[in-house]
């Protein structure tokens, strides 16, 4: 998998993807419509320890498939 820069290309709305943060840091998040406005939403409790105004997302990529079970 690969890093899609945010100025090249958006995932899907609702589509859970890895992000890559202006500070270095990765998280799981999504992208959602506010308004007519594209946002990210960042997914599970971490979202409450971030600023995406501060915290902007710079890359994104698709999450792995899940192990197959035996």
């Amino acid at each position: 998998m690969t890093w899609i820069p945010v100025k090249e290309e958006l995932p899907e709305f609702g589509i859970c993807v890895l992000v890559a943060l202006k500070s270095g840091l990765m998280t799981v998040a999504y992208l959602k419509d506010i308004n007519g406005k594209k946002a990210w939403q960042l997914y599970g409790p971490i979202q409450d320890y971030f600023d995406l105004k501060t915290e902007a997302v710079t890359d994104w990529q698709y999450l792995p498939k899940p192990p197959k079970q035996k």
